[in-house]
């Protein structure tokens, strides 16, 4: 257990130095959902890929979680950076890849995104106190998002460890993606 949470804390520097760097960047590419709608298309032939690699490759679960791997498979989180790419699909394509059996990689791929989601929250607090009347508006998304994460995470467990594959979701991202990048290419975001 201590081992897993070393390797959390290694895994979370890298996306929190550059989501502390690159914030203001970053933010501004929430502002054109048609970049959003293309890194969703990206995200899903990469789903697609990472679930070929799921398949061709041995499940062996290591003893203990290497630092060295839970960096690597952090640099994959940088990607859920830029809207559009699934955080935990990257991760999980990335911890298969350096050697996890699919069930270690969903696994860490959730508890990897716990402190830098939390992080996010804790910065974006002090904007509240600006603005006291959204604040119950924030606490009321706040609490029906952790519901909401919390019946997602037991599905998608259940759902990976029934042998579920990450391309049914990449179908999905490049279908939708498909469909929201034609529909904001023919509907024009107002400025």
């Amino acid at each position: 257990m201590a081992t897993w949470m070393w390797a959390l804390i290694i895994g979370t520097i890298p996306t929190g130095i550059v989501g502390l760097v690159l914030e203001k960047r970053l933010e501004a590419l929430f502002h054109d959902l048609r970049i959003a709608a293309a890194a969703m298309m990206v995200n899903g032939v990469l789903l697609w890929f990472g679930d070929r690699l799921t398949r061709a490759r041995a499940e062996r679960a290591p003893e203990d979680l290497t630092f060295r791997q839970a960096f690597l498979v952090n640099l994959a989180q940088i990607g859920a950076l830029i809207p559009g790419f699934s955080c935990s699909g990257l991760t999980i394509i990335a911890g298969v890849g350096a050697g996890m059996s699919s069930e270690k990689a969903v696994e860490f791929s959730f508890l990897l995104g716990t402190p830098i989601i939390f992080a996010a929250g804790v910065l974006e607090l002090p904007k509240l106190f600006h603005a006291p009347d959204q604040l119950f508006d924030a606490v009321l998304g706040g609490v029906l998002t952790g519901i909401a994460v919390y019946l997602s995470v037991r599905f998608l467990m259940r759902y990976f460890e029934g042998r579920g594959r990450l391309a049914a979701f990449g179908l999905y991202c490049v279908v939708a993606g498909a469909f929201c990048l034609g529909w904001f290419m023919l509907h024009p975001q107002p400025v």
